[in-house]
């Protein structure tokens, strides 16, 4: 029991020295989120962690990620898991089984959905292990309205040991209590007739902008180019009369 108790209070020790330094830094949210994520993926052991934010419910209709962080993998890498995780078989094997009990929130261990034995002959595991060399995994989702979602997939290199209790309790903690991962601008928020005649995608960069996001960071989320990119921001500038990140927020504080 004493263990027990001071494993415990080491757990909260930790938590409390990654969140505690994020609440009174006044960079940019993406970069707050960013160090976030950086600290929990340490914390927990995981060898590659990827954490979205985006829209849709896989029970009505199409999961689009809007924002992107990723820890520990190559550009290649993180484009591959992208679209392991939006395919077929990562619904079907994974979201599916989840999505009925995700609302609002659900910390998943491998164990849960598979048994050792079934998890050693899986699809699944095979298509991870070759897309991003990794096996044992956590994964977590927090739904913030009827189809904005944010989540969390941490996973360890093959050969590792499981994720365990204290690894879900930590993550279920933070993306619980840490608004910063789950209060990115959305169009609910913003003023609505100044989002008219605005495309979807142009829509996408303006949330990523107006939430500190860099434009190499806004390509590899969006798999478009940084010149993409660029021809987005100038089309938001010319839409709104602006000439600069600053001026735009500016413009949207002005307007709440």
């Amino acid at each position: 029991m004493r263990q027990s108790a001071a494993s415990s209070a080491s757990t909260a020790q930790q938590i409390v020295e990654l969140i505690g330094p994020l609440t009174a830094d006044q960079s940019p949210p993406d970069a707050r989120r960013r160090a976030l994520v950086k600290g929990l993926a340490k914390l927990v052991g995981s060898d590659f962690t990827f954490w979205a934010w985006g829209r849709g419910h896989p029970q009505r209709g199409p999961v689009v990620p809007v924002a992107v962080i990723s820890i520990g993998g190559s550009a290649l890498t993180i484009r591959g898991w992208s679209s392991l995780a939006l395919s077929p078989l990562f619904d079907r094997e994974i979201r599916a089984p989840i999505a009925p009990q995700a609302r609002p929130q659900m910390a998943t261990l491998r164990r849960d959905l598979f048994t050792d034995a079934r998890w050693a002959g899986c699809e699944v595991r095979a298509a991870i292990g070759d897309t991003i060399g990794m096996d044992e995994w956590l994964h977590a989702v927090r739904y913030c309205g009827p189809d904005t979602w944010c989540n969390f997939w941490l996973s360890r290199k093959i050969g590792k040991p499981p994720f365990d209790e204290r690894d879900r309790l930590i993550l279920d903690l933070i993306l619980r209590h840490v608004t910063l991962l789950h209060s990115v601008e959305t169009d609910s928020d913003l003023p609505a007739g100044m989002m008219l005649g605005l495309t979807h995608r142009q829509r996408t960069v303006l949330l990523s902008l107006l939430d500190g996001q860099s434009r190499k960071l806004m390509a590899d989320s969006l798999e478009i180019s940084q010149h993409t990119v660029n021809e987005h921001v100038k089309a938001l500038f010319q839409h709104f009369g602006v000439r600069s990140v600053p001026a735009l927020a500016a413009k949207f504080l002005r307007g709440k």
